[in-house]
């Protein structure tokens, strides 16, 4: 079959055992047939007809790599998603728990030197009178017991040993007095904010009262929590800051130093 093109610029024609073109007096080509691979086109660069194939082939591979590519990365997030769903939730890093024993002065002159604990705060809590001050708790009309607010990181502290230092440093087992300090706003008390929390105090009292390290029936009262009143400035910190009166080296620094013995692990570096 022959074909008719117009006349272009080209390359001398190479001699084959068959004509690839001749010139006409028309001044156009005749191309006879012979191999696809040996016909050279006059418009294109020379080699560009025998790179075809390899060109092919290398998209070829690159449309598989990308097709492999995309498959495993379909898979993997389609696995993933369900881990997501269904990972446990982060466990607080803070916890508050509110706990009466006694003068508030001595709670917090030890659970200040707790590892994990960020902020202890004197107050008051379990009355029906709101924003009391001291002289009104004092009198024992306002219900409210001395009371600390700790705020801990359950990582470092988990609750249970919170619990046993707190059963450690106050006899659980005198209503409403704790030494020679007597009255209602003295009692052993401590506040729950969930039922985990509960159970633990619950707990707590169970093993204490196993243990016999006190004598006598344990009277803690276990109640839920409504309010906490801060105590006036000059509560806050007292022992660190009075250490040397009385009050401070005859019944707070034996607690201390009783605390420090028995969580010696425990102790703020």
């Amino acid at each position: 079959m022959r074909a008719q093109i117009p006349q272009k610029q080209c390359e001398p024609v190479r001699s084959y055992p068959t004509q690839v073109c001749t010139r006409r007096e028309n001044q156009t080509f005749e191309w006879s047939r012979m191999p696809a691979n040996l016909v050279k086109d006059c418009d294109q660069p020379a080699g560009r007809i025998g790179n075809i194939a390899p060109l092919r082939i290398k998209l070829m591979y690159r449309t598989l790599l990308v097709t492999v590519l995309m498959t495993v990365a379909t898979t993997l997030v389609a696995h993933a998603a369900p881990m997501a769903t269904t990972a446990k939730p982060a466990v607080a890093s803070s916890e508050t728990v509110t706990l009466g024993g006694g003068c508030f002065w001595c709670l917090e002159a030890v659970f200040d030197e707790l590892k994990g604990v960020s902020q202890v705060e004197s107050g008051y809590a379990g009355g029906h009178v709101a924003n009391p001050d001291y002289i009104q708790v004092s009198a024992g009309d306002t219900g409210h017991a001395e009371v600390v607010q700790i705020t801990f990181d359950p990582h470092v502290l988990p609750l249970d040993v919170l619990l046993r230092v707190y059963f450690t440093i106050h006899d659980p087992t005198t209503l409403n007095r704790q030494g020679n300090d007597v009255g209602t706003q003295y009692r052993s008390i401590a506040f729950y904010r969930d039922a985990g929390q509960k159970a633990a105090i619950e707990k707590a009292i169970a093993q204490t009262a196993a243990s016999g390290e006190w004598h006598g029936k344990i009277v803690t009262q276990v109640e839920p929590f409504t309010h906490f009143y801060k105590a006036e400035n000059y509560h806050q910190e007292y022992f660190k800051l009075h250490g040397t009166q009385p009050y401070c080296r005859l019944v707070i620094a034996p607690k201390v130093a009783k605390f420090r013995k028995l969580f010696h692990a425990y102790l703020k570096r």
